[in-house]
């Protein structure tokens, strides 16, 4: 259960706080909104490339977790709790980094979800 709660917090967080115009903004300029009307974000193209992408970031993750598994062996840590570990480890790390790039506007909110996910990890 906290596994959800760990990788779901940041991207939640940023989808509540993260702000890329002021809503003044927003009201002066409605062509900021082509994008929605258009679908240009959010179609089955983009969600092909983001899945795919995902599928490529998640085999190089563990092509090289599997490459570094008899250097674990080497140092007394072979077994397979550990090598899970150190691939959730990774995970948590992989995906904190691309929320962040995914971030426009940092505030209380996201800081505190970037950390509370951290937190949460070492916790359990």
């Amino acid at each position: 259960a906290s596994y959800n709660v760990v990788l779901s917090t940041p991207i939640i967080a940023t989808g509540m706080f993260d702000r890329d115009v002021s809503a003044q903004d927003a009201l002066e300029h409605p062509e900021l909104y082509e994008t929605g009307r258009r679908c240009m974000d959010l179609n089955a193209r983009k969600l092909l490339e983001t899945l795919l992408s995902a599928v490529v970031h998640s085999g190089v993750m563990l092509c090289v977790m599997i490459l570094a598994l008899p250097h674990f062996e080497t140092a007394g840590a072979g077994d397979f709790y550990t090598f899970g570990t150190a691939v959730y480890s990774w995970l948590i790390l992989a995906m904190n980094i691309r929320v962040a790039f995914l971030t426009t506007t940092w505030n209380l909110g996201v800081l505190l979800a970037q950390g509370l996910s951290f937190l949460l990890f070492a916790v359990f």
